[in-house]
């Protein structure tokens, strides 16, 4: 588990419905606003994965945790925590008790300075309501008790969630912000914080959410800094609508960059089909080249429907999938392509080619 920040965005959004619920609720498209989360803050908490590679969904790495902070389906954790380019999975526990749910997540925000991304989410039907955590208008106070809620990585008890207590030691310079740009205090917090724990929610004893954690010590797991969770509200009023425009604006283009390309790959593995000899290695690779470029163009398609119908994190997932494929097989496309045009030239020349049957 990295404890540093680092590098990468994108992201995206979708509209929201309200309607009234007893009890000091709101459902806003499916998710829970509720005044007394107090009472349940883990139920605002998600654990964050990555899925390394397209072709297996199901094979998840933790990366670390994070929690929901708007009933837009913005999630918050730290910068470093979403940092490498890759398919970002949430999960989610539900708040009934029943198996916990995955759901694709999308980088829109990122603020490697002071250690802070906002993520989106497109709320499935079915799901179930999920909570948002409450955010502090407080500056927290040396002295004041806090909690935390998080994934941490142990080999022993396993990966899921746990809550550590302790107290604000100090409010210090962050020393995160090389830059000098922002004249941002971090909350330095005495608690157990473990590998894992990065961008987890960093809760008052009112329930509200006072800070995010950021990283710890390397010489004791005793003191950890937490970014202020004014940082997090800023960046949601300041930066996250520009960041959305600009990450909508980027979804837009995938499909004309690349399904194009994927086509007409596509349409030259079906044209060559017939070239190789039966069992060969270049039959192999237009086999799997066929394969894999109408696998892409299901995808495009796909992205394009989810875009359409107003899930842009699900349409985020299925052009990444085409972009992934596209440029994965560029060599393939370009060997074929070469291999056209030798038997091209040979009919001209009415000369019998030796084809190569491999990538070069």
């Amino acid at each position: 588990m990295r404890l540093h920040p680092s590098r990468w965005l994108t992201g995206l959004v979708g509209a929201i419905v309200l309607l009234a619920l007893p009890g000091g609720c709101a459902l806003t498209d499916g998710i829970l606003v509720d005044d007394r989360l107090a009472r349940s803050p883990e139920q605002a908490v998600v654990h964050i994965f990555y899925i390394n590679n397209p072709d297996t969904p199901d094979i998840r790495q933790p990366s670390g945790t994070g929690f929901l902070i708007s009933p837009e389906g913005v999630i918050a954790t730290a910068a470093h925590v979403v940092e490498d380019e890759g398919l970002i999975d949430v999960k989610f526990s539900r708040v009934d008790g029943s198996e916990a749910i995955y759901m694709p997540a999308q980088v829109v925000t990122l603020d490697r300075d002071r250690d802070v991304a906002l993520l989106k989410i497109d709320h499935e039907e079915g799901v179930g309501p999920l909570k948002v955590a409450p955010l502090s208008e407080e500056v927290p106070r040396m002295g004041d008790p806090i909690a935390i809620y998080g994934f941490p990585e142990s080999e022993i008890v396993g990966f899921e969630m746990r809550r550590s207590s302790g107290t604000v030691s100090a409010l210090r310079s962050n020393p995160l912000d090389r830059s000098g740009s922002h004249d941002t205090r971090m909350l330095e917090i005495e608690a157990r914080i473990e590998p894992g724990n990065s961008g987890s929610p960093v809760f008052g004893e009112d329930g509200e959410v006072v800070g995010l954690v950021s990283s710890r010590w390397k010489t004791t797991d005793a003191y950890a800094l937490a970014a202020p969770i004014a940082v997090v509200r800023d960046l949601l009023r300041e930066r996250y609508p520009e960041d959305l425009e600009k990450a909508l604006g980027d979804i837009q283009s995938i499909p004309e960059q690349y399904l194009e390309e994927v086509k007409r790959g596509h349409e030259l593995a079906r044209s060559m089909r017939a070239l190789f000899p039966a069992g060969s290695e270049g039959e192999r690779l237009v086999a799997q080249l066929e394969f894999c470029m109408q696998r892409a163009e299901e995808a495009g398609e796909q992205g394009m429907e989810a875009l359409s119908a107003g899930r842009p994190v699900e349409a985020w997932r299925h052009l990444q999938i085409l972009r992934h494929e596209a440029r994965a097989h560029q060599q393939d496309i370009a060997f074929l392509k070469a291999t056209r045009r030798t038997l091209d030239v040979s009919r001209s020349s009415n000369v019998t080619p030796v084809l190569r049957t491999g990538s070069p």
